[in-house]
């Protein structure tokens, strides 16, 4: 069969004015700066942005394309065979929705460990049928990070995520969804590791987390020593960390190998489950953002899409850990699309990076023009004018998304911005169907690898 044509693009306003993005650090807000100035819209003005969730559990039209992007599958090995009660592989009959356990490795421990995840399948008959044609293909797979102090359990069951992953444009789509679970091994006594004084003893235990690269790495915060201006941020230093000797005055989340565990995820999850290799997204909030941009990093060949949610990486780490890993990798990232989410008025992980203006929480970030800057180069796109986008759904005038024309790699590179806080998800519904509005336009030419 010939793929299907991709449908147009809604017609685009070029912004003019908007700088190319630096490779040095810019201004805090300079983005934020250029791009209210450029649609004509101030900082300071918070429109109501956040419109209340409707409950009829529809997903928004545009955001539903149960015939998936253009190209072919690449059925997982799970595809090719049949359940115990004769069914076929594309029919999760039977399957129930819930936590799910999985044992990874991590060497660097020495360790076996367990971890945990929460997985949701299709809210719709794929046995006989099914409805919109969803049946008789492999499913999309999207894996969703929650943030700091999260867990997979509430992440999977909160507002913004139910209304659409959980029940509305997943089950719509066929899409099935994932929640992998964060660690949490702080030290409540722990006072001293590796010369290192901490903030255990003194109660500043920061949560269930995401390793991303940046343990012991003290070029990432404002610390003691580094002047009166501001107060220290109050780290923590996890018992793998310690373990690992990666504790540092920066340290805010543990050392285990979170790359480990979505390695050994996806390949369980292949095995398991008939899913289309060319179609494996992810997606996060806050620090599981942080962490979706650590995996493209470190398996730059393994998405279609990827979406991190007022999340950027740390200052130093644009390009992954110590060893910049994807400076050595960055063409594979030519199969995978890229949209950013971000609060204009983040205080914790602000849009235009630099330091994070919140008290006791002023680590350094990457500004997102950096961020664009590098997948719009290993995308080839024209980085000089970029688009004011429209996107086909409802949502407040303030909701702004943009993106880099003419990538030559037939990808897009977006971003949204929004009127909110840390902590604020896109507006309904700008956000949550924008998400899968974007998705459905991609899949990799290859199947997703991660070895």
């Amino acid at each position: 069969a010939k793929p299907e044509a991709r449908a147009p693009r809604p017609p685009r306003v070029a912004i003019r004015g908007l700088p190319r993005a630096p490779l040095a650090m810019p201004r805090r807000g300079a983005l934020t700066a250029a791009l209210l100035s450029a649609v004509g819209l101030e900082a300071d003005a918070m429109a109501n942005d956040f419109l209340s969730l409707r409950p009829e559990g529809a997903c928004d039209p545009a955001a539903v394309n149960t015939a998936g992007p253009p190209g072919f599958a690449y059925p997982s090995t799970r595809c090719s065979m049949v359940d115990l009660t004769g069914s076929p592989p594309w029919c999760h009959k039977n399957l129930a929705d819930g936590e799910r356990t999985i044992e990874v490795e991590e060497p660097q421990l020495g360790v076996k460990s367990t971890r945990t995840y929460v997985i949701k399948f299709p809210r719709v008959s794929t046995c006989h049928g099914g409805i919109h044609g969803v049946a008789r293909r492999p499913a999309p797979l999207m894996i969703f990070f929650h943030g700091q102090y999260g867990d997979a359990a509430s992440e999977s069951e909160s507002p913004w995520v139910a209304h659409t992953t959980g029940h509305t444009c997943a089950a719509e789509n066929g899409y099935i969804s994932v929640f992998p679970q964060g660690l949490n091994d702080h030290i409540k006594e722990l006072k001293e590791s590796n010369g290192v004084p901490t903030h255990n003893s003194g109660g500043a235990d920061l949560g269930t987390g995401w390793n991303v690269g940046a343990g012991g790495d003290e070029q990432t915060c404002w610390k003691e020593g580094d002047g009166d201006l501001l107060p220290p941020t109050q780290y923590s230093c996890y018992e793998s960390c310690v373990q690992t000797a990666k504790c540092g005055r920066c340290n805010y989340s543990t050392c285990r190998d979170d790359v480990a565990f979505v390695r050994a995820l996806l390949a369980e999850l292949t095995a398991a489950y008939c899913i289309d290799m060319t179609r494996i997204y992810i997606a996060g909030q806050g620090n599981g953002g942080m962490l979706a941009h650590y995996l493209y990093q470190q398996m730059p060949s393994a998405f279609a899409a990827a979406a991190p949610i007022y999340a950027l990486p740390l200052l130093g780490h644009l390009f992954g850990g110590a060893r910049n890993e994807l400076l050595l990798r960055a063409a594979e990232l030519v199969e995978t699309a890229f949209l950013a989410f971000h609060d204009r008025q983040d205080r914790v992980i602000p849009p235009g990076g630099g330091m994070a203006p919140s008290e006791g929480w002023t680590w350094y970030y990457e500004p997102l023009t950096a961020v664009l800057h590098m997948w719009g180069t290993a995308h080839n796109c024209n980085l000089t004018a970029p688009l004011l986008t429209h996107v086909p759904f409802e949502h407040p005038d303030t909701f702004r998304c943009m993106e880099y024309p003419d990538c030559k790699t037939s990808r897009r590179i977006m971003w949204c911005e929004y009127n909110g806080h840390h902590g604020q998800a896109p507006p309904a519904h700008g956000g949550p169907f924008g998400l899968f509005w974007f998705f459905n336009q991609f899949r990799r030419t290859s199947p997703a690898q991660w070895d």
